[in-house]
């Protein structure tokens, strides 16, 4: 099959033929007598994912019996073509003008990937899931956003849900509500946006006053970059848009899994104006602001802090991050309306407060479980995570820290939140 001594004008001949169908009743694969050749028209190196170079072979493909090219391909020494059906490619022919696409994707070797070309995912063996794709909701679907004031312990939320269709400027849009409660459908949700996806997994957001513009692509690879011409950022209840141009850079491509036992595709970005940034295939951002998060640009150092909560669709809870409880939407967490009901519980204290070169966290309770530690800055980055035992203090050092304050919050071994503290850095 290979012959990895050829030099440049060498051929090699093969004496059978195959094809592959997709859907064929019978072997997708099959062989049949059907002499052709490759000959050698250049030597290289590949660098492959170990950081080492391997010697290429780049081949024209010829049928004998009608003396043309049909395909050129490339083999990399010790792993075979890199094209098409891979390893049994060199015997691959016919191709059938059917919509069916290959592409070699990956090559291991004793457990470490050598060579990676994966357009799924930034791995080689993806999830079954994430090789489908889940296009954009266009209906019944909703996203909900919490968000807190360190300072004044006010809590509020953006729920936004799907609904319906309108036709703006002879195209097809989708269109976004505000949710005064949690049913999607209410006569007295507020208009928000527009949103449409085109063949190319391209997401589109249309604001009132603001040109469309893209709010999501979906084919984006490792180092590609989308750019933006609307900025913005969120005050306590309230978000703001302007024009601002700024982008994001895709750093890494993998998955992650959703409530219903199923992976997503997943991007993870890194903004000029923003820090990280994770998208999921079918539900957009999972950060901060949620479905608009990509236009945000801006933070206000006022105290307040956002998380992305929940993503439902078809009655379904897809992702779930909600800090105020166990369900998509929390009884207790109104649009525009305040709360000061933390629940808290005292099991968490930090000393001294405010603090400079180092700070104590002691946590206060007789079960005998592990406790999670997570400090965020007022931007809601996480900056830390650690474990930590009860009657312990934990002494973390503040160096590297900005002044600024921080959210200091514990979380028991089933990822509930049971009590939160704030931190004056000086």
């Amino acid at each position: 099959m290979y012959d990895f001594n050829l030099e440049t004008g060498d051929t090699i001949w093969y004496e059978y033929a195959s094809a592959i169908i997709v859907g064929y009743e019978g072997n997708p694969l099959y062989l049949e007598e059907t002499p052709h050749y490759k000959v050698v028209v250049e030597k290289d190196s590949v660098l492959l994912e170990n950081g080492q170079y391997r010697k290429r072979l780049i081949l024209d493909s010829y049928l004998e019996q009608y003396g043309n090219l049909y395909i050129q391909t490339s083999w990399v020494e010790g792993i075979g073509s890199i094209d098409w059906l891979g390893l049994i490619n060199p015997v691959i022919v016919f191709l059938f003008d059917n919509g069916d696409q290959f592409q070699f994707v990956c090559f291991m070797q004793d457990n470490e990937v050598l060579y990676l070309d994966n357009p799924y995912c930034d791995d080689c063996l993806c999830s079954w899931d994430t090789l489908f794709y889940h296009p954009f909701p266009e209906s019944n679907a909703a996203w909900h956003t919490v968000g807190e004031n360190l300072f004044t312990e006010d809590t509020w939320s953006f729920r936004y849900a799907v609904y319906g269709d309108t036709v703006i400027n002879s195209v097809e849009y989708s269109k976004i509500y505000e949710m005064r409660d949690t049913i999607i459908v209410n006569p007295k949700d507020t208009y928000f946006a527009a949103i449409r996806e085109n063949d190319n997994k391209q997401v589109f957001a249309l604001i009132t006053g603001f040109s469309e513009t893209m709010l999501y692509d979906f084919s984006l690879r490792v180092g590609d970059t989308i750019w933006y011409d609307i900025g913005g950022a969120l005050h306590y209840d309230n978000v703001k848009f302007w024009e601002q141009t700024h982008y994001k850079v895709v750093a890494e491509i993998d998955s992650v899994l959703l409530e219903n036992d199923q992976y997503r595709k997943s991007w993870l970005l890194e903004g000029s104006e923003w820090g990280e940034t994770t998208w999921v295939e079918g539900v957009g951002s999972i950060d901060w602001y949620g479905l608009f998060n990509p236009l945000i640009s801006n933070f206000t150092e006022s105290g307040d802090s956002y998380q992305f909560a929940c993503f439902k669709q078809n009655d379904t809870i897809l992702y779930l991050d909600n800090p105020f409880g166990d369900g998509c939407f929390c009884g207790f967490i109104t649009t525009s309306i305040k709360t000061t009901d933390t629940g808290k519980t005292n099991i968490l204290t930090l000393f001294p407060n405010p603090a400079k070169d180092l700070v104590t966290v002691r946590i206060n309770s007789d079960h005998l479980t592990n406790y999670k530690l997570i400090i965020t800055n007022i931007a809601g980055i996480k900056i830390v995570e650690r474990s930590i035992n009860i009657h312990r203090e934990l002494n973390i050092d503040l160096s590297n820290f900005k002044s600024g304050l921080y959210l200091f919050q514990i979380f028991d071994e089933k990822g509930v939140l049971l009590d939160s503290e704030k931190l004056i850095v000086e």
